[in-house]
């Protein structure tokens, strides 16, 4: 891999995403997708409730989709590109939803993704994921900044983002892969300053 200099300083990008383990909270652990995951990764990703709010889950979405998602998983982190994990209740074992982070070219930042079955929200799982992902991103890799998309009629995924310390920065149109054209979103910015700084500190990590 690469190293680049940032701020007077060495760092290999894109990132070595060994470092970061299987993450637990008190009722989730966030682990990588495997194979046997498929079916459950598919029955959420083709409810149109999920998919909607996405530019990249395709609808409907079958079997195969999510068996050549996950395979194509891991090659992405070894490259260094994205980490995605599975959110799995550790009550039951059940997979619930999903959470990543993906790295571009520009040097300490990520978008970060999420999405979660509908027989699970309400619950407060989803922050509780996020949080998560959001602290190994700015205590393990070290991240600057973590951007997330998210289309206005989202509310539930835009009251998170803010309540993490998320800031509004400009409202636009995205590439939409999976919808054939583009979308509308609204982009928000979240700094390793504004993660130590946010409201919620101490509450869903």
């Amino acid at each position: 891999m690469p190293t680049t200099v940032a701020d007077g300083a060495q760092r290999r990008w894109p990132p070595d995403l060994s470092a970061i383990p299987t993450l637990t909270t008190d009722r989730l652990t966030l682990r990588f997708h495997r194979p046997d995951d498929a079916v459950a990764v598919c029955g959420i990703a083709d409810d149109w409730e999920v998919a909607r709010y996405t530019a990249r889950i395709p609808h409907p979405y079958e079997l195969h989709m999510a068996e050549t998602w996950i395979a194509e998983g891991r090659g992405l982190r070894d490259a260094g590109r994205e980490l995605g994990y599975a959110i799995v209740r550790r009550s039951d074992g059940s997979l619930i939803g999903g959470v990543s982070l993906t790295f571009g070219q520009d040097i300490g930042e990520a978008e970060i993704g999420f999405s979660m079955g509908r027989a699970y929200w309400g619950n407060g799982y989803m922050r509780e994921a996020v949080a998560a992902v959001l602290s190994a991103a700015f205590e393990v890799l070290k991240l600057e900044t973590v951007w997330a998309d998210t289309v206005p009629e989202n509310t539930r995924s835009a009251a998170l983002q803010k309540a993490l310390g998320f800031q509004t920065v400009e409202r636009r149109e995205a590439e939409a892969s999976a919808r054939g054209g583009t979308i509308t979103v609204d982009v928000r910015r979240l700094t390793a300053a504004g993660w130590q700084d946010r409201p919620s500190k101490g509450e869903g990590g």
